[in-house]
């Protein structure tokens, strides 16, 4: 692990959400030392929190060519790959680093969103109940619910929500999940409440937009017109998400 005023400096600046000070920092580090692989691998967590994966990615491959038996540098490079949309080469990453660390939940968790992706959803089926069992968070049950659902498995899916929120019972996201489960099975009411508790939480801000649409519906459905053109404004005032 570097030990240099630069590398630390850089790493309690990225804790401090604060990337691009970050990579300042790390700079002169890099330009010195350019085979760092630690340093290459803090370089490619700042760009990736810059949501810059096509600048973190030579970062993150030169670190596993140099260090091809460092299971985190595979991890980070699959994770880059997944957010680029560049599953093929992913799923490589990130098999490598489950055969380098088995086991590890965060690894579990990609390599299922990764199968996901490439429309393997066999695959994914199957590692999404081993990422849960060894991954805490809130977001592998949530992540495995939306799966079920577009397969219409919403009772299986309305079980991993109330798993995520055991995990996490501010969840933003998995209060959405839970309105779309409630809204598909003719629960309007709930899924006008469980919409708006969302819309009361922090989280991403990606979800607001489906939220109040989905709001419009369920109050459409309960016949309260002013809530739902008041949603369906709101909707229509935020720009849709740019899928990469």
């Amino acid at each position: 692990m570097p030990s240099s005023v630069e590398f630390s400096s850089a790493q309690q600046l990225l804790r401090q959400q604060r990337p691009l000070e970050a990579a300042s920092a790390l700079a002169p580090l890099l330009a010195r030392e350019p085979d760092n692989i630690e340093a290459l691998l803090l370089a490619g967590r700042i760009e990736l929190a810059q949501d810059s994966p096509t600048r973190a990615r030579p970062y993150l491959e030169r670190a596993t060519r140099l260090s091809p038996k460092l299971a985190s540098g595979h991890f980070l490079l699959g994770i880059c790959l997944y957010i680029d949309n560049d599953f093929k080469p992913a799923l490589s990453a990130l098999e490598s680093a489950n055969v380098l660390r088995p086991n590890d939940g965060g690894t579990l968790l990609y390599l299922a969103l990764t199968y996901e992706g490439l429309a393997q959803t066999q695959d994914a089926m199957r590692v999404y109940p081993l990422a849960i069992a060894r991954n805490p968070s809130a977001e592998a049950p949530l992540a495995y619910a939306r799966l079920l659902f577009t397969l219409s498995r919403f009772d299986d899916a309305q079980a991993q929500v109330i798993e995520s929120l055991r995990r996490d019972a501010k969840l933003r996201e998995a209060h959405y999940e839970l309105a779309r489960l409630h809204f598909e099975a003719g629960r309007y009411s709930q899924s006008a409440a469980s919409g708006g508790l969302a819309l009361t939480l922090p989280g991403s801000a990606t979800v607001e937009r489906p939220i109040h649409f989905l709001l419009s519906r369920a109050y459409s459905k309960l016949n309260q017109t002013a809530l739902a053109a008041q949603h369906r404004e709101a909707f229509e005032r935020i720009p849709p998400r740019l899928v990469r």
